[in-house]
């Protein structure tokens, strides 16, 4: 039988580090440049939000298996794609 691995830790992991800045960046953003009433910020928020949360998730699940490590991972980088960024750019432009 295998040795489980050590799991957890993921405060001090650069990208749950990373993705705290653009979490906290997001919701800076959100607040001065969008309407509130817009369903844009929650969008924004959620996956900045979503972001940190797999990256956590991923780095408990490492113990036992590091294929939910990776999905997990995956899903906290795909959470952070520039999809709702462009949206939001795209509306927003001074020619539009």
């Amino acid at each position: 039988m295998g040795r489980i691995r050590k799991s957890g830790g993921y405060r001090g992991l650069a990208t749950f580090q990373t993705s705290t800045l653009i979490y906290d960046a997001t919701v800076w953003f959100c607040e001065k440049f969008i309407d509130r009433r817009s369903r844009t910020i929650d969008q924004m928020v959620q996956a900045a939000r979503s972001s940190r949360q797999n990256i956590a998730e991923g780095s408990r699940a490492s113990a036992t298996s590091s294929q939910t490590e990776l999905r997990l991972v995956n899903v906290a980088r795909a959470s952070l794609g520039l999809g709702v960024w462009n949206r939001y750019e795209r509306r927003n432009r001074p020619d539009h």
